[in-house]
């Protein structure tokens, strides 16, 4: 093989390495995308999880069966979670934990307004 046909062979090699390069690149920045959304996506529906049980304490008016102690629990790691999003401005976990204190929050106030019923 003569020099001229080896140095184009070496840089269609390198072409060939900065395009699989990019797209590797491209490929993982996707894969992190859609994990972005799915992670997102369940945050917020275990942090709808609450909802539920704030509505049922209330239409029975009654909030007998109800753990404190377990939404308490639950309400105080939501609150740091809340505050570490925050702190790191990520943004899933800012709105999913946001929503989840929310309904941690509902649940334990609903518990109070009918506790003894």
């Amino acid at each position: 093989m003569d020099n001229g046909r080896l140095i184009k062979k070496n840089e269609r090699d390198v072409k060939n390495l900065a395009f699989g390069e990019n797209l590797d690149s491209l490929m993982y920045n996707h894969m992190i995308l859609n994990l972005t959304i799915l992670a997102t996506v369940a945050g917020v529906l275990m942090a709808l999880a609450n909802y539920p049980q704030a509505i049922k304490i209330i239409k029975r008016k009654s909030s007998k069966d109800v753990s404190l102690l377990t939404f308490s629990i639950m309400l105080f790691g939501t609150i740091v979670w809340f505050i570490y999003g925050i702190s790191i401005g990520n943004l899933p976990v800012i709105i999913s934990y946001g929503i989840g204190l929310t309904g941690s929050s509902f649940v334990i106030l609903a518990y109070f307004i009918y506790r003894g019923r």
